[in-house]
């Protein structure tokens, strides 16, 4: 199970990093509904992440023991690591400008009660196509296998763990450090809305290369 986890970070990493579940969390918590919305937020992704890569897995599972094949792992990190690449590129050459209006969605989240806020960390994350291919990655690696469903209930729910660290963090410290720990979330909230656009080509290049280097890495040996 050790190894299994260690194979599903490449694919928790640019789903924690992810800037736009981040910005809502920040927003949630330095908005009225404040930690109490940020926590339903998180609860909502979290619960998005991991019925979803369950799902992922249990297929994968399924049609591995019809087919009798391994998943091939490395050419799925390579060829998402090719589309981040990609991806980077654009955000880079073309990122939005500063004074871009926020998504509704976000803009939404200044009023949000618990209950909505709950609903748009779980929609958020199921209507990313970018998190949504991680997510089933992971579930390909998790289903390849084949760890019976304890195993596979008990990796999917790391692994949701693990994709939502991005959003935990900024909602625990506000929960935690109460409101002086909120004040010094004000600047990193401005920074990350103003430069979302630089912020996710460099997140997107960072991880292009943890995946197109470890899948070479792998190939190579």
């Amino acid at each position: 199970m050790i190894q299994t986890l260690g194979h599903l970070l490449p694919y928790a990493l640019p789903v924690a990093l992810s800037p736009l579940p981040v910005i809502a969390a920040l927003m949630l918590v330095l908005s009225p509904p404040g930690p109490r919305g940020g926590m339903a937020f998180l609860a909502g992704r979290l619960l998005a992440l991991g019925l979803a890569t369950a799902l992922a897995a249990g297929l994968a599972e399924t049609l591995q023991d019809r087919a009798g094949a391994d998943v091939p792992r490395v050419w799925l990190r390579l060829g998402l690591g090719l589309a981040l690449a990609a991806l980077a590129l654009r955000s880079l050459l073309r990122p939005a400008p500063a004074d871009a209006p926020l998504p509704g969605w976000l803009a939404a989240l200044e009023t949000a009660t618990p209950a909505t806020a709950l609903r748009l960390g779980a929609i958020v994350t199921l209507a990313n196509p970018k998190e949504l291919a991680f997510l089933l990655a992971a579930g390909l690696a998790i289903g390849a296998q084949m760890p019976g469903l304890p195993a596979l209930v008990a990796l999917a729910l790391a692994f949701a763990v693990m994709a939502a660290a991005g959003v935990a963090l900024p909602v625990l410290a506000a929960l935690i450090g109460g409101p002086a720990m909120r004040q010094r979330l004000v600047p990193l909230r401005d920074s990350l809305v103003a430069h979302r656009g630089l912020v996710m080509g460099l997140v997107l290049a960072f991880i292009a290369a943890l995946l197109i280097g470890d899948a070479i890495g792998s190939l190579g040996s």
